[in-house]
């Protein structure tokens, strides 16, 4: 028997609606159905509920169910992989800040600072790639949609605020419609991408 006939055969022994087994989870009811019918998985939180829940141990629920076997597998891979690419965006912004913000004098320190970032950005996108690739969906990279143009931000926002530029009114404008646009970009390409995590949660 698979997984999701397992799920919906406990339930049913219990007499539970998928309502109420979504109002015990705290999920949809739309998500009990995937997962009875494996359009999705729980994930472990909710698998240890479930079993608290139909008083059934997690052996007999994931018996011999290949499917599940391999979604947890994965489950484990894109969580190694997670913090894989935390270190990687914190030493892309590191190296971003004092390459645009601080601009270290030192040439060879300049460059290897250079050399950093384009090493990490590009591990960054390829381990989106990767995630996107196992998990079916649009990852969010961080380092590219907000670590990037936060430091553009807050370069433009001191050349602002350098005296020596108080009197250079073509460059002052070019940076401030710059600053505007990157912060328009920002807020909205998160926000997007909020409404539509939210969106797939239901």
């Amino acid at each position: 028997m698979r997984f999701g006939d397992r799920l919906r055969n406990e339930r049913k022994l219990k007499n539970f609606n998928q309502s109420e087994v979504a109002e015990y989870l705290h999920v949809s009811r739309n998500t009990i159905s995937n997962w009875e019918n494996e359009r999705s998985y729980p994930d472990i939180e909710s698998l240890i509920k479930l079993s608290d829940y139909y008083e059934v141990s997690l052996d007999v629920l994931l018996k011999e169910d290949e499917g599940m076997k391999e979604y947890l597998g994965k489950k484990e891979f894109i969580e190694n992989i997670k913090m894989i690419e935390c270190f990687v965006n914190i030493a892309f912004i590191v190296c971003m800040f004092f390459w645009i913000v601080i601009k270290p004098s030192n040439t060879y320190i300049f460059i290897t600072f250079i050399f950093i970032s384009i090493i990490c950005e590009i591990a960054s996108v390829l381990i989106n790639k990767c995630r996107e690739k196992v998990q079916n969906t649009e990852v969010y990279n961080f380092a590219l949609t907000s670590g990037l143009p936060l430091i553009f931000i807050v370069s433009g926002v001191r050349f602002l605020l350098n005296p020596n530029n108080a009197h250079n009114f073509g460059k002052l404008s070019i940076a401030l419609i710059s600053i505007c646009f990157l912060i328009f970009s920002l807020v909205f390409y998160n926000v997007s991408y909020v409404l539509k995590y939210l969106k797939n949660k239901k």
